[in-house]
């Protein structure tokens, strides 16, 4: 019994849409990954900037009504800031048994006494592009190492000027 090999024009294209679909997957791996945080003092002017909030043990109390019981990271846009706390957007909650939930930028008022410590959550230009070029390099490396360029290649003797049945062989 004999097994012919997959036609070429049935296979490429398979590979294509695998190929986009892990290019996809790892994007957006990179994206959110391309973030970093840095701790800052409760003093810090934060308006207008995306910042984390982990919630304190009195906050998840007096906050339970307004965000859900077990509130343990809020993550969102700062829109008023002053001695007393913070109005901030919210477009993330993560609750301490490590559920996330994600919101649509409701506005929530945070008391300073219900915050443990935040950070400034900022996008790291350097890290994205070392990222992106280290994928877009991997990604081109495995391309030409499975040869899905172009130029194919051939089952043929070298030499073979068409139908090869051992009779158009140049010497």
């Amino acid at each position: 019994m004999t097994f012919a090999a997959p036609r070429a024009d049935r296979v490429i294209p398979v590979i294509i849409r695998q190929l986009r679909g892990a290019v996809l997957v790892v994007a957006a791996f990179a994206l959110s990954a391309c973030y970093t945080s840095a701790a800052q003092p409760e003093t810090a002017s934060l308006v207008e900037r995306r910042v984390e909030f982990l919630i304190s043990d009195e906050g998840r109390i007096a906050l339970r009504n307004q965000l859900g019981a077990g509130a343990g990271k809020i993550e969102g846009k700062v829109v008023r800031q002053d001695d007393q706390g913070w109005t901030v957007r919210v477009y993330r909650l993560s609750t301490v048994s490590g559920e996330s939930f994600a919101w649509a930028g409701e506005a929530v008022e945070l008391p300073k006494r219900a915050v443990y410590t935040l950070a400034t959550r900022d996008f790291d230009r350097q890290a994205t592009v070392l990222l992106a070029a280290g994928v877009t390099g991997a990604v081109a490396a495995f391309i030409w190492s499975r040869g899905l360029f172009g130029g194919g290649f051939s089952t043929d003797p070298p030499g073979c000027t068409g139908s090869c049945t051992g009779t158009s062989l140049r010497r």
